[in-house]
């Protein structure tokens, strides 16, 4: 999308209405707005020019917190967290021996709370 892409008529308001909102975004999707006043008498509609284009991404979904790990056997470790947002698509679960660099061991798809290295 963005600023230079196409626009498309989101919603129509009253007059002297100075606020509305969009729902049901896509996380991570920038999104831009324009908006301009309108006039109807009998049957013609004039428009003003454009406002300035005002563009947002959606907020990212809320952290997870409380992870914990617990050796289950020699060769076995199982992951915790508590899960804080119901907007996720997935987690990504990062690894690193200790002291080591981090790397991604895994990703999970939909809500989950847990998983096992």
């Amino acid at each position: 999308m963005g600023p230079d892409g196409d626009f498309a008529l989101l919603t129509r308001t009253g007059a002297n209405v100075v606020h509305t909102s969009d729902g049901d975004l896509a996380a991570g999707s920038e999104f831009c707005y324009k908006v301009r006043a309108a006039q109807t008498s009998g049957s013609r509609t004039t428009y003003s020019a454009f406002s300035n284009t005002a563009c947002a991404l959606p907020l990212p979904p809320a952290a997870p917190s409380n992870a914990s790990a617990v050796a289950v056997s020699q060769s076995r470790i199982d992951l915790s967290w508590q899960d804080n947002s119901s907007a996720e698509t997935r987690f990504r679960i990062l690894r690193s021996a200790a002291g080591g660099d981090m790397c991604i061991g895994r990703s999970t798809e939909g809500p989950r709370g847990s998983w096992s290295a």
